[in-house]
């Protein structure tokens, strides 16, 4: 049985999925101005979608599905788009940045923002260890190295021979 994935927005729990393509939107002068810092869901990047303005309507139309309210949360966007679901998509590293900087002191400049859909380990989930296949995860063993199992043998029975 799949995973459901499931995110609070504003004391709301929603499921959700991930996005299927990457949408890229215009972020105006207005949407940066009329962003509250620190407010996820009225942030500068949640402006470009939400607001009542020409550029807003433009933006919302770019996407495939319904766009009712937009939580943006460090670096990922979640686009409600019907009654207790949501879409996720993930932002750059410098739209990343630019979240963070517009948190902490209130500025931020007209540019393209692409939410991008998240893709290999990014979507939510998957199957497989999130910690690779190089290292070891929570509950699991490390495979040893060539001749470290013959190392530690040996140092083990050197110690029971000294007690």
């Amino acid at each position: 049985m799949a995973k459901q994935l499931r995110i609070r927005i504003d004391g709301e729990l929603y499921q959700y999925t991930d996005a299927k393509k990457d949408v890229t939107v215009h972020r105006s002068l207005v949407d940066v101005f009329t962003g509250k810092k620190g407010v996820a869901s009225e942030c500068m990047n949640a402006q470009c979608l939400t607001a009542k303005t020409k550029n807003a309507e433009r933006n919302r139309q770019a996407f495939p599905h319904p766009v009712i309210a937009v939580s943006v949360i460090a670096t990922c966007a979640y686009i409600i788009d019907r009654p207790g679901h949501a879409v996720r998509y993930k932002l750059s590293k410098s739209a990343t940045k630019d979240v963070h900087k517009f948190d902490k002191h209130g500025v931020g400049a007209p540019t393209e923002v692409t939410f991008y859909a998240p893709k290999g380990a990014d979507r939510g989930g998957r199957a497989h260890s999130p910690y690779g296949s190089h290292t070891a995860g929570p509950g699991t063993r490390a495979k040893l190295v060539h001749g470290e199992k013959a190392r530690l043998l040996a140092v083990a029975g050197a110690l029971a021979k000294e007690d």
